[in-house]
């Protein structure tokens, strides 16, 4: 860790705002490109950096970062749930969600944020014009961007939603995190299943009559599990499907998706929605969507 704290004390001698994304195996992040471009072109005098971090050295390296009083920092997997026992203070949705993607240092404390639930609303909203209120939702996986899923699709009033992981048991636990969620009446309308609950055909009616298919794991944990498997074919021709992760560009599951006609997309748009939020959080602009798109392209 020695070799990040050096780096990022000359950084703060030149940079007024220190800023950077933790997370493991991120050489493919473009979080980097989209901030400092951002304040280039708004002239904001900041620098962000890329700190991909094992999970053996991720206490040690969080530490040094707040030790250093660095400004902020993007939080990505796996460590958005693992994050939130650092920090002195939580937004509100954070705190309801239980993980973090953005960390701010204000009036010297850490506090931390989550900015994936309204990038991601935004995202469903820009790609495929839907309205999330009263549809029957599934996703897939049950880590921490499920966690944000889960409580942005419950917020806008999904009527049925299923959580689908290899592991039922995180699965329920993640259902379980959402009985706090109690302002949103429609949680007891979740249901926990593992994939082999569709294979066995136990739960037809997840597929059958969706309107919007969520994919929250990674393309390694696709290949690693039996996702490919799933049933897809059964899918409601008019449902829409979503992969949150934006690389490759079109995952084995939005690959499956087209196969079956039904309308996909990556997460490069929730990227852009919820970087511009963390944005906002750090430096108080809010750039538009479009100029964003442009300045990285």
């Amino acid at each position: 860790m020695d070799v990040i704290i050096s780096e990022n004390l000359k950084d703060k001698y030149v940079c007024p705002l220190v800023l950077g994304i933790f997370g493991h195996n991120i050489s493919y992040s473009v979080s980097p490109l989209i901030h400092n471009k951002l304040g280039n072109i708004l002239k904001l005098n900041l620098c962000y950096k890329k700190f991909d971090i094992g999970p053996d050295c991720f206490t040690e390296a969080f530490n040094g970062f707040k030790t250093l009083k660095l400004d902020g920092a993007n939080i990505t997997k796996p460590y958005k749930i693992e994050v939130v026992k650092y920090l002195d203070k939580l937004s509100r949705e954070a705190e309801m969600i239980g993980a973090v993607n953005t960390v701010k240092l204000e009036n010297n404390i850490y506090k931390g944020y989550n900015t994936d639930s309204c990038g991601f609303i935004k995202s469903v909203k820009y790609e495929f014009n839907f309205n999330i209120n009263n549809a029957k939702i599934v996703i897939i996986g049950a880590g921490g961007a499920a966690k944000a899923v889960l409580y942005s699709v419950l917020k806008e009033g999904a009527s049925n939603i299923y959580v689908i992981n290899r592991n039922q048991e995180k699965a329920a636990q993640l259902v379980e995190t959402a009985a706090k969620w109690s302002e949103y009446n429609n949680w007891l309308n979740i249901q926990s299943l593992s994939y082999s609950d569709f294979l066995s055909g136990k739960i037809k009616d997840a597929f059958y009559d969706c309107n919007l298919i969520i994919n929250t794991a990674t393309p390694s944990e696709e290949s690693a599990g039996t996702i490919l498997s799933l049933p897809f074919s059964k899918l409601n021709k008019n449902a829409y499907a979503i992969d949150i992760s934006y690389n490759p560009p079109e995952t084995p599951f939005m690959s499956i998706m087209k196969e079956n006609k039904i309308k996909t997309a990556n997460g490069f748009s929730m990227l852009i929605f919820q970087a511009i939020e963390s944005f906002y959080i750090w430096t108080g602009k809010k750039p538009a969507f479009d100029f964003t798109v442009n300045a990285v392209k």
